[in-house]
């Protein structure tokens, strides 16, 4: 049986398993976490610390979504 004739001919039926689907995985996601602990992907050593008043900053470009819009590509560079 052709997989995409199913589904044209099909389209609530393929909607529905699939929401059903995503659903069961974001269910099964949920279900280890509470199981393995929230900490099993991440422990307070792996956490990041602000840096004090003192520290020096990085040299990095942030750009609000006006000027990136009004920014020409050589501009950019």
């Amino acid at each position: 049986m052709e997989l995409w004739g199913l589904i044209a001919d099909h389209p609530w039926w393929t909607g529905l398993v699939v929401a059903d689907g995503l659903s069961a995985l974001l269910l099964l996601g949920r279900v280890l976490s509470i199981v393995f602990g929230a900490d099993a992907y991440a422990s307070a050593d792996d956490t990041f610390v602000a840096p004090s008043g003192d520290a020096i900053e990085a040299d990095v470009l942030t750009f609000k979504m006006k000027q990136l819009s009004s920014m020409s590509a050589t501009g950019f560079e």
